[in-house]
């Protein structure tokens, strides 16, 4: 029950802390208030839980008095009241450490200091306690374990602990336990209920705590071992990526690679390079001939070699390692850093160039952005679009700017890395019929239009009394119609489509492939974000549609399908 006291109060004549069990009733307890010094009278009636009350009535600083109140309570009770405590389990645990050389062995060590029960059993002991050899520092409360010898509290109501006395303690060595009770209210709470809390139910850590000698000896064996397993596998993995490279790479006429790794992510390459002509140079075997960089050469490594390799060439030299990783299939490129990045892509582009391109109707274009910075986050993070752009009429190679330019007949994958660490400004690729480079340098040269501008208007113009004009060119019995599709566009999932009744027939955004024709799409020459868009139709898969929801369409006998369509839309 709330009583808007306190549990303890000061002696007035020892200046002992005593707790409202110890004292008679009334003002006959001779007590006073241990933070403002005002007298105090025992209130231990039948109703209200017993606790102390200011004689004077109400005092302005009585939070401050309860809080305080509560603290030496607290003390109290764990030097001279509680003969059990709950404590917290204390082990001391080292990181498992796995070998994969010269044998697979797996290391790990833990050990628990504190007893398995949880519980301490307690003594008598004393409040604010002098420590060994420190006259400043003052614990709130010690007590004799018989698990643990001394044991040194510290109790959290407004303050936790500062770090430096924390330091302290565990410089000396010493058992150190906080209880928390910061989540208290000390002008209702119970002295049981109180009870309760200390001895088991409020939260607790271990601030400090003793290592006996032969735990510390054995925590030494551990390390020793760990650290004599890790040379030895460092050894094994030097001998491991030292194997000369196989007679099977050195006599190909070529050899390929697979793909480049940068920045934990891997890219497919697949383009094939020449035989490395590699040499010894201090146990390693090293190669000249990727873009005239002097880079180790390495062959199925097993394991964990490469990994190790890597960690341990990025801690010395504080930097990453380039790398030729030779594997079963092929090889990989492990680039380091962004300088060889650069290096290693553009001879790669340079290697595998081609001497001209068919036009190019369609390109993949990146652009790359930042979102402003969150509040709080230091930098913000990177964000990024790809969108389809159209060159009309198509655009040859050499209408394209040269600087930063390549012909290449690497893979799409590769194209698109390249475009997206702002390496080229474009990559034209004859055997896909592709493009892929930067948004705004493709969009300079004049020839290319993006479809996602007129998408936009036709999107934003649906339901409004100023929708973008739109018509769609089709042939019908020998006669080219052109037919106002504008209050017929709906988007339904994110795609545009021509409504009929209640029939959607989707609108490509994108130039048609002959391989997978569209019935409708756009003609991005002839389309503007600012004017109209048109479509075209393509006769033959509009009408294998459109017999597939005859039923939409009011179709007279003898009438087609396409007919009845452009009946429909007249």
């Amino acid at each position: 029950m709330a009583h808007g006291g306190m549990l303890s109060a000061r002696d007035r004549v020892t200046g002992e802390v005593r707790i409202i069990s110890e004292v008679v009733s009334g003002e006959a307890c001779h007590c006073q208030c241990a933070q403002c010094g005002a007298v105090l009278v025992a209130r231990k009636g039948k109703i209200r839980a017993h606790h102390f009350a200011h004689k004077s009535g109400s005092d302005s600083q009585m939070r401050a008095c309860q809080e305080t109140a509560l603290h030496n309570a607290a003390k109290r009770l764990l030097a001279h009241h509680l003969d059990r405590l709950i404590i917290p389990t204390k082990a001391l645990n080292r990181p498992t450490e796995r070998f994969m050389q010269p044998e697979p062995t797996t290391c790990a060590f833990s050990e628990t200091l504190t007893p398995a029960s949880r519980t301490l059993s307690l003594a008598d002991g004393d409040i604010e306690p002098a420590l060994p050899g420190s006259l400043d520092i003052r614990p709130d409360a010690r007590n004799s374990s018989a698990e643990l010898g001394p044991v040194y509290f510290e109790v959290h109501v407004t303050h936790p602990v500062p770090a430096g006395k924390t330091a302290l303690y565990r410089e000396m060595g010493l058992w150190v336990l906080e209880i928390d009770l910061s989540e208290c209210d000390p002008g209702s709470i119970g002295l049981q209920e109180l009870v309760t809390l200390v001895e088991s139910d409020a939260p607790r850590t271990w601030l400090s705590w003793q290592v006996p000698e032969e735990i510390r000896e054995s925590i030494a064996a551990y390390d020793r071992r760990v650290a004599y397993l890790r040379e030895q596998q460092h050894v094994a993995y030097l001998a491991d990526l030292g194997k000369p490279v196989s007679d099977r790479w050195q006599r190909a006429p070529s050899w390929p690679v697979t793909a480049l790794r940068y920045r934990a992510e891997t890219y497919p390459v697949h383009v094939r390079m020449p035989v490395p002509e590699v040499e010894q140079i201090k146990g390693f075997w090293v190669t000249s001939c990727i873009a005239g960089l002097r880079l180790p050469v390495f062959t199925e490594p097993r394991g964990g070699s490469l990994l190790h390799m890597l960690d341990r060439y990025r801690q010395h030299r504080d930097r990453p390692l380039t790398c030729v990783v030779l594997e079963r299939n092929g090889a990989t490129l492990h680039i380091g850093d962004e300088e060889r990045l650069q290096t290693v892509a553009h001879w790669l582009l340079k290697v595998h160039a081609v001497p001209g391109a068919p036009p190019m109707h369609q390109a993949q274009a990146y652009r790359g952005s930042a979102t402003p910075p969150v509040t709080g986050q230091s930098f913000p993070e990177p964000q990024h679009t790809w969108t389809t752009l159209w060159a009309d009429p198509p655009i040859t190679l050499e209408e394209l700017p040269a600087e930063g330019v390549y012909c290449s007949d690497v893979t799409q994958a590769f194209a698109e890395f390249c475009a997206q660490q702002n390496l080229v400004n474009a990559i034209v690729i004859p055997r896909h019929d592709a493009i892929v480079g930067r948004t705004d340098f493709l969009l300079q040269t004049g020839h290319f239009l993006g479809h996602s501008e007129v998408y936009t208007a036709l999107r934003r113009g649906i339901g409004t009394s100023n929708p973008l004009p739109a018509r769609l060119i089709l042939e019908d019995a020998g006669y080219s119609r052109s037919l106002d599709i504008t209050q017929r566009i709906t988007q339904h999932n994110g795609i545009l489509h021509l409504t009929l009744n209640e029939f959607h027939i989707p609108l490509a955004m994108t130039i048609p492939n002959p391989r997978d024709p569209v019935p409708i799409h756009l003609v991005p020459g002839l389309s503007y974000a600012d004017d109209s868009a048109l479509f075209r139709a393509n006769n033959d898969t509009l009408t294998t549609l459109l017999y597939q929801h005859i039923e939409q369409l009011d179709r007279r006998p003898g009438q087609t399908a396409l007919s009845a369509f452009v009946k429909a839309l007249s």
